[in-house]
């Protein structure tokens, strides 16, 4: 081998090592997708609330599944008549739902009575700063 075959073979070499750096490095580094709280919300139910005629109860879980906590959650609970008009609306803070944690809400309204015309049901209200994987689901 004389001397060019050599430093030919010595930069081969030197330029393999640095591609295997610059995967290994970059490899398992989070995007910025994955950096953002990732909540599901399970609408569980709603109804009546027997001691009281004049309010809805609506019950849902929030699932974090992402490593970062959730802060300032928000839902939105609607009721709508069977021809889709919302009858009421109303949003509740939730607030932080820790990284990997999971929360069980139930949100009270004021505002009309439950009956069989009705429809109701939540969800996430500020996509801002999470991502909704029902969104994800969905696309």
């Amino acid at each position: 081998m004389n001397k060019l075959e050599g430093l030919l073979f010595s930069m081969v070499i030197t330029i393999g090592i640095f591609l295997v750096m610059y995967i290994v490095g970059n490899y398992g580094t989070p995007t910025p997708e994955v950096e953002k709280p990732m909540l599901l919300l399970i609408f569980e139910s709603w109804g009546d609330v027997e001691d009281s005629p004049n309010e809805i109860a609506f019950s849902n879980w929030i699932y974090n599944f992402g490593d970062i906590e959730a802060k300032n959650v928000s839902i939105q609970c609607e009721t709508e008549n069977r021809d889709g008009r919302v009858i009421s609306s109303e949003k509740f803070n939730i607030g932080n739902i820790a990284s990997n944690g999971y929360e069980y809400q139930s949100s009270y309204t004021m505002h009309y009575s439950y009956n069989d015309d009705l429809l109701g049901g939540c969800y996430l209200e500020s996509k801002d700063n999470y991502i909704n994987l029902m969104d994800k689901v969905n696309e």
